[in-house]
């Protein structure tokens, strides 16, 4: 009997070792994704806000150059009204 509760010991621990081996290894896995999608939703977050703030960048120099426009435009109105 004692030959076998060491060899049942054996072979549970080898098994019990590697299952505990695998769930080390798929939770270190699980985590590094974890992280990896964490660093892209992040990237993605800054770059948007970096687009944002371009965008807004080219409306000012939008509205800025309708204003000239318009007072040229402004100004040519007056030139001929003298006339």
């Amino acid at each position: 009997m004692d030959w076998l509760t060491g060899e049942l010991v054996t072979q549970l621990g080898s098994s019990v070792g590697v299952f505990a081996l695998s769930i080390f290894f798929i939770k270190t896995f699980v985590n590094y994704q974890k992280e990896t999608i964490k660093s892209l939703v992040d990237e993605m977050k800054a770059d948007r806000q970096q687009n944002k703030e371009l965008m807004l960048r080219e409306i000012d120099e939008f509205k800025d150059a309708v204003n000239k426009i318009d007072s040229r435009l402004h100004y040519i109105e007056k030139i001929l009204e003298k006339q």
